[in-house]
């Protein structure tokens, strides 16, 4: 057992005990702010669990009888760790490396195990972007590799964005090239495969391929910016 994991369920048993004693008076305050933190540190705060502690807490029901609610929800807790693992951590989380619009696109879908439409989503939602951008700026509908291949071509008369300078040297232009590849790889490479073919991937794999298009998004986002357009 991981000793993180052993750690939490050492302070679940203990709130639990700390709840089963009809004495724990000023530990009220303790208790549920202690188990918030356990629901947000082992399911994420947008889990059933969460959810549940919400409800209990927010409700007029008597302080005893929620501390027997909370108590529920601890049990619950425990047993999400012994089958499942933790979700999320309450150090570091790498959905912290998810960028906003990838994380409201796909971190649900993940979680519920639709890995291979999670990633989906989140290429789409990259494309919708860039579509747009170059449809006003350009005044032509692209989609795909080759609408990646021309906001990023090498020509800086024909670009619509620039990964780095101007393109007036010869490492601003591999920078260029590099990104644009990078770019239409995420639709040839990830996207058309599953599309095409409806294959599976792990979860593993899912969150590589959500952090990967996280990285590019701000990329994205960044080149917006130093460009001088708007979105």
């Amino acid at each position: 057992m991981q000793e993180n994991t052993k750690i939490l369920i050492d302070r679940i048993d203990s709130l639990t005990k700390l709840c089963d004693n009809d004495k724990f008076g000023d530990a009220y305050a303790k208790i549920v702010f202690e188990v918030e933190q356990l629901c947000i540190a082992i399911a994420g705060n947008e889990s059933l669990e969460y959810e549940e502690f919400s409800s209990i807490v927010n409700s007029r029901i008597a302080g005893s009888t929620q501390v027997a609610y909370l108590r529920g929800v601890l049990g619950a807790l425990r047993n999400r760790i012994v089958i499942e693992g933790i979700k999320t951590t309450n150090t570091f989380n790498w959905d912290n490396l998810l960028h906003p619009i990838v994380y409201k696109t796909s971190f649900k879908k993940l979680l519920d195990g639709y890995y291979s439409d999670a990633v989906d989503s989140a290429i789409k939602e990259m494309n919708f972007k860039a579509k747009n951008l170059y449809k006003k700026y350009k005044g032509k509908e692209l989609d795909g590799a080759d609408l990646f291949a021309n906001i990023f071509n090498n020509d800086k008369d024909k670009t619509l964005l620039m990964a780095g300078g101007k393109l007036e040297s010869q490492s601003n232009k591999d920078e260029q090239e590099g990104y644009r590849f990078l770019f239409m790889g995420l639709w040839k490479g990830l996207r058309n495969p599953n599309a095409h073919t409806n294959m599976s991937i792990t979860k593993q794999q899912a969150i590589e391929r959500l952090i990967f298009i996280s990285m590019l998004m701000y990329k994205f986002e960044e080149c917006i910016k130093n460009s001088g357009l708007i979105e």
